[in-house]
């Protein structure tokens, strides 16, 4: 039979005690691990975010278990929450998160195991590995190319303010005048994303000496700060290598390519629009 599928509005809260039950049993005595387990856990006292699987989009809260302590007491509470049906028919999802740190490299990794339970009774698994290097500066060569980069966009910035208050509203009707836009946007988000990477890779720090590692640190929210940064980085290494082709207008063979591009540009946009219909319901 079906059931009913996830989402934010029939998402459960309650807190219960032991097997889904509202009545306390005072009979069975359970450590403090097992009675936490059951009770709902916000997204900020757990200290997780929004996670988006293939079937459905999680909220950071839920009913967490935490692996701490021996070995044998944690295969004594994982059979004990089997017996307790902790995952049972209206469990729609199970995240298994854990960060692994190697020290001889200074690499930290995330990784996020996750079980989506289908209303239709199947179970469908992803696993997400992602490796994160606080570290930015690996060596002074480094900081000075970052230095020089930031100098090169302050400059490239006056000069297109100069443009835009030369021509007006002729700046947006060129070309290259959006790729320098698209340039200086993406290395301005670039840094202020970076600063806030910064500013977590503190808060994680702190975190850290505060706990002497002895709790789980999670770095969902580092590993999307990153994630933001590579996607800048990679939109400004895209404007910049559509810029550098600009450098090749002196040369007579890339001009007349271009000229070429431009001659017939119709006939190639109306061949694109034809091409991807054809491609798209082939993919569907």
């Amino acid at each position: 039979t079906c059931q009913h599928s996830y989402s934010f509005s029939n998402e459960e809260t309650e807190l219960f005690q032991t097997g889904w039950k509202n009545q306390t049993i005072e009979d069975e005595i359970y450590s403090s691990s097992i009675l936490k387990a059951f009770n709902y856990t916000t997204s900020d006292e757990s200290d997780t975010y929004t996670y988006a699987g293939e079937f459905g989009t999680y909220r950071g809260g839920g009913y967490v278990y935490e692996f701490r302590g021996r070995l044998s007491d944690m295969k004594t509470n994982l059979s004990a929450l089997h017996q307790l049906d902790w995952i049972d028919e209206k469990t729609r999802a199970v995240f298994i998160q854990l960060t692994l740190y190697n020290p001889s490299v200074q690499l930290l990794m995330a990784v996020t195991l996750l079980a989506e339970f289908l209303p239709t009774g199947g179970i469908y698994t992803t696993a997400r590995f992602e490796p994160i290097n606080f570290y930015t500066f690996t060596s002074i060569l480094q900081l000075v190319c970052t230095i020089f980069y930031i100098f090169f966009i302050i400059y490239f910035i006056i000069i297109e303010i100069r443009l835009l208050f030369k021509l007006r509203l002729k700046y947006f009707h060129q070309f290259w005048s959006i790729i320098q836009l698209g340039i200086i946007g993406c290395s301005l988000g670039s840094a202020g994303v970076y600063f806030w990477r910064f500013q977590e890779t503190n808060r994680i720090s702190h975190l850290f000496e505060q706990t002497n590692g002895y709790i789980y640190i999670n770095l969902q929210l580092a590993v999307y700060v990153n994630d933001i940064l590579t996607f800048l980085l990679g939109y400004c290494c895209f404007f910049s290598m559509i810029k550098f082709v600009q450098l090749f207008r002196f040369n007579q063979r890339v001009s007349l390519f271009a000229e070429t591009l431009k001659y017939c540009a119709k006939e190639l946009i109306s061949f694109s629009i034809m091409f991807a219909i054809v491609f798209i319901s082939f993919l569907s």
